[in-house]
């Protein structure tokens, strides 16, 4: 879901012999295989790759 609760799944992901692919560069992070944490929170969250790196 995008910042105004649109389904963006499609601009992301396709389903390709039963796998889950990106459809383009982007990084995942806060990834789980907790289950409650999973189910409470979501899986993953991603954004897409950028050049530019950020320094904190």
């Amino acid at each position: 879901m995008d910042d105004e609760k649109n389904n963006v799944i499609d601009d992301y992901f396709i389903a390709k012999e039963n796998q889950l692919v990106c459809k383009q560069k982007m990084n995942i992070f806060m990834a789980t295989l907790n289950k409650d944490l999973t189910m409470a929170d979501g899986l993953f969250y991603i954004v897409k790759a950028s050049s530019s790196l950020l320094m904190v």
